[in-house]
Formats: structure tokens, sequence, C-alpha cells
């Protein structure tokens, strides 16, 4: 199965037994490649998931309601194997299932379209000159948008180490620690309420800084806003839903990016690029040459539209990739800081 990725903040807290509930076997569409799309090297390690070869397994709110998930897959194939698990205790309608793992495949990507794109990329000299498996490197993130939300405000303005610490600090305070009928103990986060409810005063004492008032802002917002995300899933454009994400407390050009592409499956908006992701991409595409953000934001577009995104993605990605399996360039370690 290969070293399993994650961390735990706690191993001697409670666990909440998990029960599985529901399964479902999946075939995606090519081009699909299920380790580079749940498999990603460039984010940070987490409590709330775990990351192995052929299995990826997390804890995520759904409906209002927590749940364990493990997908299982075979490298190469388009096949993929779907457990849902809930609380034991839990009170979730059993007729909602099949809706949960719905939503958690639109949120994997692995029901995103994406005819036309191989073609764009055998043709194009930057993007066929990465890892093969690339070209199937979906738009992936299981977790609920305040959950995601979170994983943004955690990840502003520091090293990957500090990101990690916050993140752990959060679960620790309010979070739940699941264990899967396996023995895997997973952290899941609380709700906003429960986010809420702890407040800034002591959020700020567990070393969060300025981050303590950006996510109980975020909380509250959720909470005043119940329906903020079928409205977003439900928005048409993508500039105007870039536009109203930024109207959310802390959400930033850089947070918004990563939300309209990794959450809401926007494959081609690409109008912000924060200086540690320009330092990375101007040393790939430019070859070290100095290359303003708008000048490469256009390059960008006018390769690789109506899949800009996508493909910085699976350039940015493919670093990673290869610096995960002992090929990474050197100086990509000094700017990751773990």
């Amino acid at each position: 199965m290969g070293t399993m990725i994650t961390t735990d903040p706690d191993p001697h807290a409670p666990t909440t037994p998990l029960i599985d509930v529901y399964s479902k076997h999946v075939t995606v569409d090519p081009p699909f490649d299920a380790e580079a799309t749940l498999n990603k090297p460039s984010h940070f390690p987490s409590p709330i998931e775990v990351r192995g070869t052929g299995t990826y397994q997390f804890v995520t709110e759904v409906a209002g309601q927590n749940y364990g998930c493990i997908i299982d897959y075979l490298d190469g194939s388009n096949d993929v194997d779907i457990t849902l698990y809930r609380p034991k205790s839990s009170s979730a309608d059993d007729q909602n299932h099949p809706r949960v793992l719905d939503e958690i495949q639109r949120r994997l990507g692995f029901t995103v379209g994406l005819d036309g794109y191989e073609a764009i990329w055998e043709q194009d000299t930057i993007l066929s000159d990465l890892p093969r498996r690339m070209v199937g490197a979906r738009p992936s993130s299981p977790f609920s948008l305040f959950e995601f939300l979170i994983i943004c405000t955690v990840l502003q303005n520091t090293v990957v180490r500090r990101t990690v610490q916050m993140m752990n600090t959060l679960a620790l305070e309010f979070g739940t620690r699941y264990t899967f009928p396996s023995g895997q103990a997973i952290w899941g986060l609380g709700r906003p309420d429960q986010l809420a409810d702890i407040g800034e005063a002591r959020l700020r004492e567990l070393k969060l800084g300025y981050r303590a008032k950006t996510v109980t802002r975020l909380a509250r917002h959720f909470l005043d806003n119940p329906t903020l995300t079928d409205d977003l899933l439900t928005q048409g454009n993508p500039s105007d839903t870039v536009q109203a994400l930024k109207e959310i407390y802390g959400v930033g050009p850089a947070s918004a990016g990563y939300i309209s592409f990794e959450w809401l499956k926007c494959l081609d908006q690409f109008d912000h690029v924060s200086p540690w992701e320009h330092k990375i991409l101007t040393k790939v595409l430019f070859d070290s040459q100095e290359a303003t953000p708008p000048e490469l934001i256009r390059f960008c577009q006018k390769r690789w539209s109506p899949f800009t995104m996508l493909a910085v993605h699976a350039v940015f990605e493919s670093l990673f990739w290869r610096r995960e399996r002992g090929d990474g360039p050197e100086w990509l370690d000094p700017l990751i800081r773990l």
C-alpha cells in the first residue's frame, strides 16, 4: 500500500467509531488518473486526510453531517471504489447516502468533463513533456466549502510547517477524532457554530494570530448565510463567482482562485498568481527570465484556454510529483520550508 501520509495531533485522544454504510464502484471518463488526482504532493500533511498509494481516506462534512470515506483504486485504471462511513451514533438518514456520495464525487473532480483537453495536451510542447499521468490530474478536494476556507486561511502568509501546526491546533480544539473499522484514525473538523462558539479570544490564545479573527468571522458568515454553498454552486459565470468569493471576509485573490479551481471546478479561471507560485512557474515556464504576474497569466491563457488553470495545475503539481519521487529540482525545497 505504500507509506501513509497524515498527521495526528493527539494519538491518545478519544475516538468516535465509524461504520460502513454505503459503497459504489465508479468508472471515471478519460482522461483520468486516480493517483495524480487524489495523491497531491503539493498539499501539506493534514490530520483530516490520509494519502497512500492506491488509497485515499478522509473525513468531511456533507449536508450537516460528518462522514468518513475511503477511495480505493489501481494505478492506471479509470475505476475507483468508494466506501462511505458515518459515526456509529449518527442519526443521518440512510436514504441520503447516495446523494452524499454524489457530492463527494463532485468535490473529488470525478464528474468534471474534459473533452478536448487531451488534444491540447498532446500538441503542446510544455504539457506533453510532463509526466503522462498529469493529463488526468483533476481539481480535487473532498472537503466542504467551510473546511476548504479554513485550509486556505491557515495557508496564508506563512511557511508550510506553521500551516501544519495551526491545522493540528484547530483539529484538537474543535474537531473530532474518528476511527475507521480498520483502526485508522482521522480527524474531522467541527461545524461553523462550534468554531463561532470557541471565539476569537480563545483562538488567539492558541497562537492563530490574525487568523483567529478571520476564521471566527468565516464561521459567522456561514451561519448568517446558510445557502452560501448552494448559491456558489449555481453561479453560472466564473468571474461573478470569484467576485462573490472575494466578498467573504478573509477571502483574497489567492483563496478565491483556489476555491474557484479546486472546489468549484472552474478550469479556465486564472487571474491571480501568488508570489510563491509566481517564483515557481516563472522558473519552469521562462527558465528564470523576468516575467511579471500579468505577463505570466497572459502567456498561460493564450496557450491553454479553455483549460488554463487545469494546465497550470498540471505544470505546478508535476514538480512536487517528481520531488516526492526523489527527482525534484534542488531550488524547490527552500521554497517549501516544511
